[in-house]
């Protein structure tokens, strides 16, 4: 039984009971947050709940709210609650087994989208693909390239598959458990991206994050932030193809050191990219000539 009690079955009752609770949780916006959670439990927009408040709403969609808005105020992701979220114009399936995709890394794919456009079509290999939110997108504005996904999660990787399948790319993507590039080693690709794990202990988090958010994906290893960029870029050398790019995910206040680590195993900067606060968030990189 739920422990939030709703004075009516309307539209209204219910927002009124969130609003109540995200008061009391000193939420930012609660007006726009109580709205915004029902319209997404009841599967309409935002604007067409308010407009109709009296609507009387079934009992198992009241059910269905209570337990969202419980999970919501444990600061459980909303995009987990809907089990989709919005990137770069697309729709991707999410839960807990794969971080939340986030505009601020659209930027990245703005930077891969630029550079391919400027090649002819090949391989594109993502490192900790995740829900495969880079590496589709990537994809679906390049129909003639193909892609791979490496994750080290098979869970994560369960997301990844049902989102190449659900966008139409099981023909032109394939999916690998492994860890960082070394299923391709022994390959020559094109284009190598990353969003690797990059958090250290200590590090401001948003709410829900490291409650909700898998670890694996999000902190580094041995807790040194430089440590996934320098297995990366030791492995790229290797299979990157001469005119060949590898493009990174980064760090606030982060973007020098890993350019630094970069020229020092012989790779160009080719740009930064900023997301959408102003932080040098993407890094694209080339292979210098030997």
């Amino acid at each position: 039984m739920s422990v939030f009690s709703f004075k009516g079955s309307r539209r209204q009752d219910l927002l009124d009971a969130a609003l109540r609770q995200l008061q009391a949780k000193k939420a930012e916006d609660p007006v726009w947050e109580s709205q915004t959670l029902l319209a997404r439990c009841l599967g309409l927009e935002r604007l067409a709940v308010v407009a109709d408040r009296s609507a009387e709403v079934a009992s198992e969609e009241i059910t269905k709210f209570a337990d969202w808005l419980r999970r919501y105020l444990a600061d459980e992701p909303l995009a987990y609650l809907e089990g989709k979220v919005g990137f770069f114009g697309h729709e991707f399936q999410v839960d807990s087994r794969v971080l939340v995709p986030r505009a601020d890394s659209e930027c990245v794919v703005e930077a891969g989208l630029q550079w391919m456009a400027s090649r002819e079509p090949g391989m594109l290999v993502d490192v900790g693909t995740g829900s495969g939110c880079l590496l589709l997108t990537l994809l679906l504005e390049n129909p003639a390239w193909r892609g791979l996904g490496i994750d080290y999660s098979a869970e994560a990787l369960q997301v990844a598959n049902a989102n190449r399948h659900a966008l139409g790319l099981a023909e032109r993507c394939s999916l690998m458990q492994g860890s960082w590039l070394h299923p391709v080693l022994e390959s020559k690709v094109d284009f190598v991206v990353s969003n690797p794990p990059y958090i250290v202990s200590g590090e401001e988090l948003g709410p829900g994050v490291k409650e909700f958010e898998p670890h694996l994906a999000l902190f580094a290893p041995g807790n040194d932030p430089m440590e996934p960029y320098k297995i990366l870029l030791g492995q790229a050398s290797t299979c990157l193809k001469a005119e060949g790019a590898l493009l990174f995910e980064v760090g606030a206040g982060r973007s020098a050191e890993v350019r630094s680590l970069a020229n020092q195993d012989g790779f160009l900067h080719i740009e930064t990219r900023t997301d959408l606060g102003g932080v040098e968030r993407g890094v694209l990189l080339g292979k210098q000539a030997s």
